[in-house]
């Protein structure tokens, strides 16, 4: 129910059952997710501060079940352009790439997956679970890489649209440094679980070079702010990199 002069009921379903799930960690629900689905069954992921409109008439389930017939065996992702929950406005800049300029059916490095279609033929040829060793976050990201090296690729749907509700927080730069610093480490760590050994040495090289560069920036132009943020987040990375692996017992 919702707060209205008159009682508004939501009416479910009977097709729909609510299930709860009390173990924290983002694979470890999605996973539960997993568990009841139904033999020849599609999923579809849409996380609670998301919301699903239909705009300009499209449907982004439809959307995706139309994407699915041309692309059974692949992970299909859409656009979340972050709004404000008050206003209902659009963030800009948004922390979300939307990708504005990508096509449906183009191939993309990873999926987000609070708007995550997965087609019943995925689950037909590969074991579709989400890794508990990213419980923390970045579980979406590390299944499109390590199904990517089995063949199946993610793509994306440019009309499967949704919005995700961003409280004030998000626009906070320091909170933005943090999320880029979470997207680096995810990025790296997946590829270094899923990818081989060139992988791991040129990100390994890439990310060390990068940091050394900006650290030495920063110190030549100390008061710069953009050098200094884009150090920040690249020490930041390495720090959270660092951290997970020693947590992870590697």
């Amino acid at each position: 129910m919702v707060n209205s002069p008159a009682p508004i009921y939501f009416d479910l379903s009977p097709k729909v059952e609510v299930l709860n799930f009390s173990k924290k960690g983002y694979a470890s629900v999605r996973n539960f997710a997993l568990s009841n689905r139904k033999k020849d069954e599609n999923i579809y992921f849409l996380d609670d501060d998301e919301m699903y409109v239909l705009e300009n008439g499209a449907d982004p389930l439809e959307m995706f079940l139309q994407a699915s017939t041309i692309y059974p065996l692949s992970l299909l992702t859409g656009p979340v352009p972050p709004i404000d929950e008050q206003t209902l406005d659009l963030l800009v800049p948004a922390y979300r790439n939307t990708n504005p300029t990508f096509k449906t059916g183009r191939i993309t490095n990873y999926v987000q997956g609070g708007n995550l279609f997965i087609p019943a033929l995925v689950f037909s040829k590969e074991n579709v679970a989400f890794d508990l060793l990213f419980d923390f976050g970045g579980e979406d990201k590390e299944l499109s890489d390590r199904l990517s090296v089995l063949g199946i690729p993610s793509r994306w749907v440019a009309e499967a649209k949704i919005f995700e509700l961003a409280p004030k927080l998000r626009s906070d730069p320091l909170w933005l440094l943090d999320r880029e610093a979470n997207y680096r480490a995810i990025f790296y760590l997946s590829g270094w679980k899923n990818f081989g050994t060139y992988w791991k040495i040129k990100f390994s090289f890439l990310m060390s070079s990068g940091l050394l560069a900006y650290w030495v920036l920063s110190k030549v132009f100390c008061n710069n702010p953009a050098i200094n943020y884009h150090f920040e987040i690249r020490r930041s990375a390495f720090r959270k990199i660092v951290e997970i692996r020693r947590m992870w017992g590697s």
